[in-house]
């Protein structure tokens, strides 16, 4: 009789565990809209947890975003408005709903946005804990501006810019950031600000236009992968920091690669590191 009183028990307080665990709760949710003679759009993607894939879509849609979502801690936003061209995707948290990333069912939230690749663009991802892959090239992208605080993100241009670019930033917590083909993203400056991660910044590509990078990078290490065939002038304001300028020569202040006034494209380049450590690679 013990036994059994004692299964019962034990049957009880793991039913009442059990009971006590939420229910997993993954919704859809799609927004799309057709094009109607806009010829720009200001598109903002907000997302705190979870998987995000951004990049061109197909003629004749302005925008769409497909969304797995967890309906216990977050609500879909999908707001145009047509007098500005201004969208804004993505996810709002309920309440005072924190990240809790032990919760294995936020890894479960996975958002596809894509833009028309036929109007100008200007796009802002404020990332919180994303995995995010973005393809950036074959767009009328006109500005980027791409923050994530504490997990993966690649970009990529991985066929040139169809406009001029006035200016892509990007911005790093403590997370791994790795941009490829800026050479194709035809931007007039490139910005960018890292924290204790990982970067990556790629300039190869098909060079149309000089280009200016601004880079900060507190305490982690930033390599930079320039182009053999373009001209490179850098000056660092650089405290602690490990940096090995290969294939550059001195020149007062600064650092250039040999024949940099001849070159038919450059790139300028401003560093600012403390106890970061930056790398150069060279990409033919």
């Amino acid at each position: 009789m013990s036994q059994r009183i004692a299964a019962l028990a034990l049957a009880l307080v793991s039913g009442a565990g059990v009971a006590a665990l939420p229910a997993q709760t993954i919704r859809e949710f799609s927004a799309t809209r057709q094009t109607h003679g806009e010829t720009q759009l200001r598109a903002t993607v907000d997302l705190a947890a979870g998987t995000l894939r951004l990049g061109p879509g197909q003629p004749g849609a302005l925008y769409r975003m497909e969304l797995d979502y967890d309906a216990e801690r977050f609500t879909p936003i999908s707001t145009y408005t047509a007098a500005t061209g201004a969208i804004h995707l993505g996810v709002r948290r309920i309440g005072s709903a924190g990240l809790r990333v032990s919760n294995k069912r936020q890894l479960e939230q996975r958002a596809t946005v894509v833009f028309s690749p036929d109007v100008d663009l200007v796009v802002e991802a404020r990332l919180e804990a994303v995995n995010a892959e973005m393809e950036l090239g074959d767009l009328h992208l006109v500005g980027a501006r791409i923050t994530n605080g504490g997990s993966r993100t690649v970009v990529r241009f991985s066929t040139p810019n169809r406009i001029r670019c006035s200016t892509a930033s990007f911005r790093s917590g403590a997370a791994e950031f790795n941009v490829y083909g800026l050479g194709n993203a035809r931007c007039n400056v490139v910005r960018f600000e890292g924290g204790i991660g990982a970067a990556t910044l790629d300039f190869g590509g098909t060079w149309s236009t000089d280009v200016a990078l601004e880079a900060t990078m507190a305490a982690g290490n930033l390599t930079l992968r320039l182009p053999s065939g373009v001209g490179v002038r850098m000056t660092m304001d650089n405290f602690l920091a490990l940096v090995s300028p290969e294939g550059f020569q001195r020149d007062g202040k600064a650092y250039v690669t040999p024949g940099y006034g001849e070159a038919e494209h450059h790139l300028d380049i401003a560093l600012t590191t403390s106890l970061g450590k930056i790398s150069i690679e060279w990409i033919k």
